[in-house]
Parts: structure tokens; sequence; C-alpha cells
């Protein structure tokens, strides 16, 4: 039943590492399922990982509004924000 879904795909991406695809994915997910927490941590951490920190907070904050207790987006947060400025 998930097998095509965006956000399912993003979920196997980032369960394997590939931070890139799941981010790619995670903005398809978004657009369809614009309310999915998560797809906002999986592209945060690709901004992290692409030194963005500013793009990372965005998608936090976005995730945040919507699950203020998530704790992979506040680990996040923390990451961006001590991140050096690009």
């Amino acid at each position: 039943k998930w097998a095509n879904e965006p956000a399912y795909a993003a979920i196997a991406a980032a369960g394997a590492g590939d931070t890139a695809r799941a981010a790619s994915l995670a903005h398809q997910a978004l657009r369809l399922h614009p309310a999915w927490p998560e797809g906002h941590v999986f592209c945060a951490r690709a901004a992290l990982d692409g030194n963005q920190p500013q793009l990372a907070l965005q998608h936090i904050a976005q995730c945040l509004a919507r699950s203020p207790n998530l704790w992979n987006a506040r680990a996040l947060q923390v990451a961006a924000l001590a991140a050096p400025a690009s």
C-alpha cells in the first residue's frame, strides 16, 4: 500500500543513511502531506549536511510548530544554532 508513497520512501532512505535522498523524497511528500513534521526533520538534516544552518532552522521551525516535543528536531535545532554561519 505505501510502496509508492514518497513519505515511506523518505523514511526508508533515512534508515539507510541516505540523507540527500531522504530530503528529496521528503520535499515531494511535504507537497502531498504538508502537516508531516518528520519530513521537515529529513530536510533539516540535509540542510545541515550541506552547511546551510539557516535553511535547517526554517525546516525545524515548521516541524516544531506541529510537534513541539519531537526530540530529533530539538537535537537538530541545537546543532543548527551551534553551526558556524555560512
